[in-house]
């Protein structure tokens, strides 16, 4: 039987401790929230928009939302957020609710005019732009942990399906689930 190189034993060791001081950190933050039911009501949220005004969640009441959680350095966003803009702009009685977690403004401000490029057009009036630098949406009322993060929310404020992956926007699917949502207001 071979013997592992203690070169590899402590590299296996430091990754177990910083697995485990992942873990901890991740469970004292989140200790004293509770994980979002998707068949619940949304938390009521308040978001400033990149323009720096503050919005409730409570002003899109009777609308089908989308909430959609990113980031510009996310690889993943960046192929799927220029669907969105034309699912967004197909759909125009959903509003679009994108929330960035980024560090600072012009990570996302940059983002979104080269997805506008990509996707050939500018932002419907029904697409939202939400900044979260500290995360207190994201982590801390949602508990999005990965990126891109979508959460379905029906035109009575519940949440009705939550898909933690890129979407294809184009799909059939996807596209008749939002009707199906526009239609039990």
């Amino acid at each position: 039987m071979r013997r592992l190189s203690p070169t590899v034993v402590t590299l296996i060791f430091f990754i177990l401790l910083d697995s485990m001081a992942f873990y901890v950190a991740y469970v004292k933050r989140n200790i004293n929230h509770v994980p979002v039911a998707m068949s619940g009501l949304a938390p009521e949220i308040t978001w400033k928009a990149f323009d720096g005004s503050s919005h409730t969640l409570k002003d899109l009441a009777g609308h089908v939302v989308v909430l959609h959680f990113w980031a510009a350095w996310c690889p993943p966003c960046r192929q799927e957020f220029p669907r969105l803009l034309k699912a967004a702009a197909d759909n125009p009685d959903t509003m679009f609710l994108t929330i960035s977690s980024d560090d600072t403004l012009d990570k996302p401000e940059q983002f979104v005019k080269e997805m506008q490029s990509a996707a050939g057009t500018k932002s419907p009036k029904n697409v939202l732009y939400a900044w979260d630098p500290s995360r207190t949406i994201t982590y801390d009322q949602f508990l999005t942990i990965s990126y891109p993060e979508t959460i379905f929310i029906d035109g009575s404020g519940h949440m009705r399906r939550k898909v933690s992956a890129p979407l294809d926007w184009s799909n059939k699917g996807v596209k008749e689930y939002l009707q199906e949502l526009r239609s039990t207001k």
